[in-house]
């Protein structure tokens, strides 16, 4: 008969490691002498961690899902192979279709603390089974729960809503996990154990380091026995088979960490366990400014309190110097100093608009007037910093000579620890500091400063995907240059550069990305598409060659090797890796847009369709793929449908210049001349130098016989683009027909 709790201790301690094979063999062992409800989660969690998702489904499956925690981990199998009813019905507890309001109080009742990540998974379901109003109940429901989870937001906003930050990542929207954070020092470390070390200094218990429950909630269930978090009760370590004090580390214990009994103090922990007195000057990640450092409500004392070992034992006075005593008078307790420091955020506005892949093939080169030196100079931003008054800490006597000298100067010095000055009484304040500042508790002011910054990330993000670039870009230039200067804000600004048809712009932000961390995949394909408008060839054939060696089995990879040989005018070959790109991601919205773009070159316009619809499938807001459909019906002369199918891109994108250029072709194509010259006018007030809309402005003009106009408009592309044939052959063509025309 085994032991279950070492085994489960032991087991997670091989996860923690990377050791799958180890874990997996462990956990086969305790199911096959247990058999019981955790014992079964635990070996499902060990293949689908091992990245055995299939095999895990198929044990869920044939076991049965006795708890909620193996019914979500079912839950996340179905959803890896592709099994949405099945996934949903897991998730809903119901084989019938319910109503929104129903499928949250389901999922909430069942799963308890861990219903907002449900929530999410259940609305990641319905949104790839395109129930869209379901999907967006359940990640808004999710954010109810917990504003933390920046996936669902983003996920609305690509859905088309427009949630509002301020509202959605607030503490006081989630008052569940606002205790939960408040009340995280009264919850041990899983990895604290039990040594003869430990049990002979009790004074040690109030230094050790404390868990984070938002980390590690959830995480090992063996841990999760008898204990609930609203009594405050502790975690203990299981008992060893052998009986012995061997160490058994739990899930959340970090390699290198798990026998460190050092104090700390906690009232300088924030959410991140980042001490912060580490530096008074600048406030910490995710820590808001406040007037004074508030310490630990359950801190009297000023002076941080030492470790048991310099309590125990007593140690000799030192001698001190005659003179000290004018110093020890200057730095009595009450004395602050104020420290500020300000600075200023520059911005940058742009003013050239966003461009559609594929469409400006007319004139390849991109406008001239473009310069390198509009990108804002990253190492000019300063973050505000707000003024933190620095108490200075009063220096106890080392020395004391006898009991009444002691109680003399108890009001005037600081005691040495809470253990050593009981019966002493506080000390005296000054007159000037007798209002009492409002004392905040570390965990509340660290999630109110991180959900700022969800805040100004969500701000940004949500202006980027309402395609307000220019907008998006001011708010992204706003954040702190330390979060600023990350992968994920520098591709999210390169996306801006790139919407807004600022390819010189994009490309420069795109190889910060590249050089701050060669490995990241995600954006690349934008990256690609960006070498290609800018027709750099050999720099497109590297980046293609880099991405393949990092991961073969990567979308974004095949994407960018795709826009290589279509850059090369090989379409054949681009077809072929582009294909590839679908097949390693059937979600990949953007490699079925690149896919119909190719196949319309090579005129194989059914393909090309199939293409652009299932893009629209994957993503009904990817304005390109509308653009591609609309661009087949032009090309086929159904020149109605291509209005619609334009305009409907346009709703999506309505800062877009080249999409109302090319509702004025259309109109223009249906005989609407006045229309269609009214509706490029006000795609050029967008964009007042694209070239695109300059050359079909004077065709409009030369078709309503206005050839003055027209050629003024032809000299001034001319400048812009003066490559550029078709721009000569319609000036030729102006001239002579004006001739004519003056000649009678």
């Amino acid at each position: 008969m085994l032991c279950e709790e070492p085994i489960k201790a032991a087991i997670w301690h091989a996860l923690n490691h990377y050791a799958f094979n180890d874990a997996a063999f462990l956990a086969e062992r305790l199911y096959a002498e247990a058999a019981s409800d955790e014992a079964l989660y635990l070996l499902a969690t060990v293949y689908y961690r091992s990245g055995q998702a299939k095999r895990s489904y198929h044990l869920l499956q044939k076991q049965g899902c006795p708890t909620a925690q193996c019914k979500f981990l079912f839950a996340k199998c179905c959803v890896d192979l592709n099994k949405l009813s099945e996934a949903e019905r897991i998730l809903t507890a119901s084989n019938n279709s319910i109503g929104n309001s129903k499928q949250v109080e389901t999922v909430v009742s069942e799963f308890g603390s861990a219903a907002s990540y449900s929530l999410a998974l259940l609305g990641e379901v319905c949104r790839k089974a395109e129930k869209i109003t379901r999907a967006i109940e359940c990640f808004k429901s999710s954010l109810k729960h917990n504003p933390l989870l920046w996936s669902s937001f983003e996920t609305l906003c690509k859905l088309g809503e427009k949630p509002n930050p301020s509202e959605i990542f607030k503490s006081a929207s989630c008052p569940r996990l606002l205790t939960t954070l408040t009340h995280r020092d009264a919850m041990t470390t899983g990895s604290t154990t039990t040594s003869s070390e430990n049990t002979t200094h009790s004074s040690d218990n109030h230094s050790r380091p404390t868990i984070e429950p938002m980390a590690t909630e959830n995480m090992d269930p063996s841990w999760n026995t008898p204990t609930n978090a609203d009594t405050n009760q502790s975690f203990t370590a299981p008992p060893n088979i052998h009986g012995n004090n061997a160490n058994y580390v739990a899930s959340p214990t970090p390699m290198g960490t798990s026998n460190e009994n050092r104090a700390r103090p906690k009232a300088g922990r924030n959410l991140l366990g980042v001490s912060s007195s580490a530096s008074p000057f600048s406030p910490s990640f995710a820590v808001l400014p406040m007037d004074t450092p508030s310490p630990d409500p359950t801190t009297n004392y000023i002076t941080p309190s030492p470790t048991a070992n310099e309590c125990q034992l007593p140690k000799a006075p030192k001698a001190r110097k005659i003179g000290r005593r004018a110093d020890l008078i200057s730095k009595l307790p009450g004395i602050t100093a104020y420290s500020s420091s300000s600075g200023t955020n520059t911005t940058v506005s742009q003013t050239t608009s966003s461009g559609v892949r594929r469409s400006t093939r007319l004139f390849g080169s991109t406008p001239s007037n473009t310069s390198l030196n509009d990108s804002t100079d990253k190492g000019s931003r300063k973050s505000n910093k707000g003024e933190f008054p620095i108490p200075r800490v009063g220096v106890a006597p080392r020395k004391v000579k006898t009991r009444r000298q002691t109680r003399s100067s108890a009001t005037n010095s600081q005691p040495l620890s809470p253990s050593c000055s009981e019966n002493i009484p506080e000390p005296t304040k000054p007159a000037q500091s007798s209002v009492q500042p409002l004392k905040i508790p570390a965990s509340m002011t660290s999630l109110d400063g991180l959900l700022s910054l969800y805040q100004e990330l969500g701000n940004a993000y949500l202006a980027l995907s309402s395609y307000e670039c220019k907008k998006s870009l001011s708010l992204f230039e706003a954040v702190q240059p330390q979060h600023y200067n990350t992968c994920w804000v520098l591709s999210q600004v390169a996306r801006c550069h790139f919407e807004l048809a600022q390819y010189h712009l994009a490309e420069k932000v795109f190889s910060q990305v590249r050089h701050l961390d060669p490995y990241c995949l995600k954006g690349m394909e934008l990256y690609s598409t960006t070498l290609w408008h800018l027709q750099k060839e050999v720099a497109l054939s590297a980046l293609a060659q880099d991405l393949v060696e990092t991961e073969r089995v990567c979308a974004e990879a095949w994407a960018a090797t795709g826009n290589c040989y279509s850059l090369q005018k090989e379409h054949d070959t681009a077809i072929k890796f582009f294909q590839r790109a679908v097949q390693v991601d059937p979600c990949f919205t953007y490699a079925y847009t690149l896919l119909g773009h190719e196949y319309v070159l090579t005129e194989e316009l059914d393909r090309a369709m199939s293409c652009f619809r299932s893009a629209i499938r994957t993503d009904p807001r990817h304005y390109n793929a509308w653009y591609g459909v609309g661009m087949i019906y032009y090309k086929q002369e159904k020149y109605n449908l291509a209005e619609v199918h334009f305009k409907k891109a346009l709703t999506i994108n309505p800062s877009s210049a080249v999409l109302l250029c090319h509702i004025g072709v259309v109109q223009h194509a249906m005989k609407k001349s006045f229309t269609a010259l009214l509706t490029i006018e006000k795609a050029m007030t967008i964009d007042p130098k694209n070239p695109l809309c300059k050359f079909h402005r004077a065709t409009i003009l030369f078709t309503l016989e206005r050839y003055r106009e027209a050629l003024t408009e032809l000299e001034e592309l001319r400048r812009i683009v003066p490559k550029e044939a078709l721009v000569y052959f319609l000036m030729g063509k102006v001239n002579f027909t004006n001739f004519i025309v003056c000649s009678f």
